[in-house]
């Protein structure tokens, strides 16, 4: 018989906290980016405990480095796309 282990929390789990994938306008799997460190990284969820938010879960990291990492919120913002402006073209100058 195999042996059990009693009394044991997985770490993912700590009674008072709770996931949640969606914080504010940021969703898992979107693109953010954290102050203080270099590379590339996607949100995955948030802790919580009381409403408010403790720790932000996001997977990424340097070229051939990426792991799960945990950040205070205040270091991590969402990255916003950068909208392509619309070219002029020549006949549209040309009547200017």
């Amino acid at each position: 018989m195999a042996r059990r282990n009693v009394g044991v929390i997985e770490p993912n789990y700590i009674p008072s906290w709770h996931k949640e994938e969606l914080w504010g306008d940021i969703v898992s799997g979107d693109p953010v980016k954290v102050k203080g460190e270099q590379g590339a990284f996607t949100f995955k969820h948030t802790h919580v405990k009381e409403g408010e938010v403790i720790a932000v879960i996001v997977y990424g990291g340097t070229y051939g480095n990426t792991t799960f990492r945990a950040f205070y919120p205040d270091k991590v913002t969402k990255i916003v796309a950068k909208t392509k402006r619309k070219r002029k073209s020549s006949a549209q100058e040309s009547e200017d």
